[in-house]
């Protein structure tokens, strides 16, 4: 919005026609993403085999799973994680969902959470991985250099980080793609909200093998929040 706009809206219309030009943004997206993409996802509402999805997998797509993301991939289906997926009830034994919720706003991923409640079917699997806000919280409090000497490269930095609040930055922050911090209280209370009977704090790769795809980047396993919740 340039300066001679601004100059002559006043600020509250001038917040009216962002949210409009957010909105129109948003709306074209979903157009082109069901016209190009979203056909591809919606010929799995006739499969009567329990599927394997794996939302938010970036780069990550792994064999035998759904693999679904916003970022066009190989062995990916394209779609926004915001929408209502175009599958049916019950369609999922297993959800993997691995540092990607963090990416959601508040509102967002309550709705997201709803949504795999939904395609789970009756005892499905839901594997959450997102960063762990309560350990950063408690080793800043305890000036634990040994937990964030790990870190100092968080997220694949091109520079190594100097200080403690540096790398608590980049985890709340990560340049803006970070939208809400986790811990397992809050994970937890969602979980439950949206439906799960039965939630759990895990750990890395602490899950059955045939289902674990679980991440290895040493600083991902060492800052990460793992719970498992069943419908």
């Amino acid at each position: 919005m340039n300066a001679t706009i601004k100059n002559i809206l006043p600020k509250s219309t001038r917040n009216d026609v962002r949210n409009l030009q957010l909105h129109w943004n948003r709306l074209m997206n979903k157009l082109y993403k069901d016209a190009v993409h979203g056909p591809g996802l919606k010929k799995l509402r006739t499969t009567d085999l329990p599927l394997k999805i794996n939302f938010g997998c970036g780069p990550l797509a792994h064999p035998g799973w759904v693999n679904v993301d916003y970022i066009k991939s190989e062995n990916t289906y394209y779609y926004d994680l915001r929408d209502k997926l175009p599958l049916k009830d019950g369609i999922a034994s297993n959800i993997h969902c691995e540092h990607f919720m963090e990416h959601l706003t508040q509102e967002d991923a309550i709705q997201f959470m709803k949504e795999c409640f939904r395609l789970l079917q009756p005892g499905g699997l839901f594997r959450i991985i997102v960063p762990d806000a309560e350990k950063y919280i408690k080793a800043y409090a305890k000036n634990d250099d040994d937990y964030f000497s790990h870190l100092s490269k968080l997220g694949n930095a091109a520079h190594p980080f100097r200080t403690k609040i540096e790398i608590i930055n980049q985890m709340f922050r990560m340049g803006g793609d970070h939208l809400f911090a986790w811990d397992f209280e809050t994970m937890s209370l969602y979980l439950k909200e949206a439906g799960f009977s039965k939630v759990k704090r895990s750990g890395f790769r602490e899950i059955p093998a045939n289902i674990c795809i679980d991440g290895q980047d040493e600083w991902r396993t060492h800052e990460s929040l793992y719970v498992v919740a069943y419908k």
